[in-house]
């Protein structure tokens, strides 16, 4: 590469170098100035070092987000952590199934269930759909009535309706009323007879509905006022105490825990647990060592290039937990990484949770602040020590990111940037 003379750069700085080596060599044969120097060594090196620090920047970030991640789950203010975790069993799952919400307490309790609650349903007469309408020509008005709300509702029989015909027009007049009611015309089989379904759409003895003639005869016609199917309300026997529901589901107090009905059966009880989810606490656990071991391997791999002091950090979080995670099985080894004995683990965690779930809170609420900190810092800080990162002279630095300033100061020349 040629570089051309700058006109408004002193005399004496263009070739007082070139006169002082001169001097030094004390040559006696003259020799011609040099004027071109070879920045492709360097210009190859520089790219190769910009490629490596991306590429240990970027799995840098990935290792600290993981390892925020895992240390999330020991976090008690989030209701999904592992922390968090429980499981809720049934004794008879065909009958009643649960489901321990995030934070449930460990308890037991016992239930028999006397019946279901169930939708009110309505079937019409049956008929193949060719055959003719038992509706007459005309307006029929007729009235719903559902949870203290009744609605006055109009249907209109065509003298060419058939069978089919009469009760797609009666469904469409009963969907569109809204008042909880829903119609559908259905057949057990390709050459059954059809007929008209109505039924509550939420079960409850608060839902059962009433069909009732004004003007007309339709519903007689059709026989909708024919209950097939009462709506009622569950009833089950809760630790001993008697509960009427609306609905086949329910909360236990102050248990955290969702039950779901799905058969009655006065046989015998039923016995619901909720546990802490240890297994999925313990994968966790594993997750949590080795993401951080993970990292440390890494910030020690290549501390040549990114900055030491976060190696130092996570180090010293590590060192400080040991009093306190030790009795859990989980200890420091001699290089610095943490080892997990699952086997101390679990009987550690079964007898003293509280205990380790304040030790773990402590421990991942600092490798959060840390693994936050690398994500915050600026990306040229990693590839400066800490006192060149916090000067403000850029020919301080002898790192690969900022030699092309010795370079240039240390050769007398001047750089376009733009190359």
């Amino acid at each position: 590469m040629r570089f051309t003379r700058v006109t408004h750069t002193p005399f004496s700085h263009r070739v007082g170098r070139y006169h002082f080596q001169m001097a030094q060599a004390k040559l006696n044969t003259p020799v011609q100035p040099v004027f071109t120097y070879s920045l492709q060594p360097f210009y190859a090196r520089q790219q190769e070092w910009v490629t490596e620090l991306s590429h240990s920047l970027s799995r840098l970030y990935r290792f600290s987000a993981e390892l925020d991640q895992s240390a999330r789950e020991f976090d008690p203010d989030r209701k999904i952590s592992a922390i968090n975790g429980r499981i809720a069993t049934s004794s008879h799952p065909e009958a009643v199934t649960a489901e321990a919400l995030p934070g449930a307490e460990p308890a037991n309790c016992e239930l028999t269930v006397y019946s279901l609650a169930s939708s009110q349903a309505n079937r019409s007469l049956g008929a193949l759909p060719g055959e003719p309408s038992p509706v007459r020509p005309g307006h029929h008005t007729f009235t719903l009535s559902i949870d203290e709300q009744e609605k006055e509702l109009t249907f209109y029989s065509d003298p060419a309706y058939s069978f089919a015909d009469s009760l797609r027009r009666m469904a469409g007049v009963i969907n569109r009323s809204k008042l909880g009611v829903s119609a559908r015309v259905e057949a057990s089989g390709e050459h059954s007879p059809w007929s008209l379904v109505m039924e509550s759409i939420r079960p409850g003895a608060k839902q059962a509905f009433t069909l009732r003639d004004t003007s007309g005869h339709c519903i007689r016609a059709l026989r909708l006022d024919q209950t097939e199917t009462a709506a009622r309300d569950a009833e089950l026997l809760l630790n001993h105490q008697h509960v009427q529901l609306e609905q086949n589901q329910l909360s236990v107090d102050n248990r955290g825990v969702r039950l779901t009905l799905l058969q009655a059966d006065r046989s015998q009880p039923i016995h619901i647990a909720v546990v802490k989810d240890t297994e999925r606490l313990l994968e966790q656990t594993k997750t949590l060592v080795h993401r951080y071991n993970r990292l440390l391997a890494f910030l020690r791999e290549h501390q040549d290039v990114l900055s030491t002091q976060k190696l130092e950090t996570f180090t010293r979080i590590s060192r400080a937990a040991d009093q306190e995670l030790l009795p859990f099985g989980i200890k420091r080894s001699d290089n610095g990484e943490l080892q997990l004995d699952e086997s101390h683990w679990r009987r550690a965690v079964d007898a003293d949770f509280t205990a380790f779930a304040e030790a773990m809170k402590g421990l991942g609420r600092q490798f959060r602040e840390e693994t936050m900190k690398i994500q915050a810092t600026p990306l040229g800080s990693f590839s400066h020590s800490y006192t060149e990162s916090q000067s403000a002279n850029p020919y301080a630095s002898r790192s690969w990111s900022s030699f092309q300033y010795n370079y240039a100061t240390a050769a007398g020349m001047f750089i376009d940037m733009r190359w």
